[in-house]
């Protein structure tokens, strides 16, 4: 299963530990065939958000910027890296927000995860991603409860 996160997902998950966000990572990390879709310009917004949320505002401390780096290190080995070669220009509302759009249309993922409303907006609009797939977008919510019904053992679904 690939994934592509907006950044908040990063920032919020880092930054408040009881946050829906954080209980998203920590699936993620717990399911052995989720594979997260990065960009260079993904990864550049992350980090550019990081430190202005985090460290300028004394949001986090080391021990946030350590659990983050934790994440990431487990997810390294099941991480693409998506070189993109073209711009959709989906998202009309914040053409920022299309970076997102255009790695999960280009590294394949199954999911596209965000609480953006410009993204979820494409939600259900039946956008194809480069194999010709369905490209699925969901809120945190909803992926929050699916893995979390997915990971559950099986003795506590009945």
């Amino acid at each position: 299963m690939k994934v592509v996160l907006d950044t908040h997902i990063f920032i919020l998950g880092t930054l408040h530990p009881e946050s829906q966000e954080r209980t998203l990572l920590g699936l993620l990390t717990k399911h052995r065939q989720a594979r997260l879709v990065f960009s260079v310009p993904i990864i550049d917004e992350i980090l550019r958000k990081l430190i202005a949320y985090g460290v300028d505002h004394e949001l986090m401390t080391s021990d946030d910027l350590f659990d983050l780096m934790k994440f990431f290190v487990r997810a390294l080995p099941d991480t693409v890296l998506v070189r993109l070669t073209k711009g959709y220009g989906l998202v009309i509302e914040d053409k920022e927000d299309n970076k997102f759009v255009d790695a999960a249309i280009e590294g394949n993922a199954d999911y596209l995860i965000s609480n953006d409303p410009h993204i979820l907006r494409l939600k259900g609009k039946g956008i194809r991603r480069s194999d010709g797939e369905l490209l699925d977008i969901r809120s945190v919510k909803e992926m929050t409860l699916e893995l979390a019904s997915m990971l559950l053992p099986a003795s506590r679904k009945a």
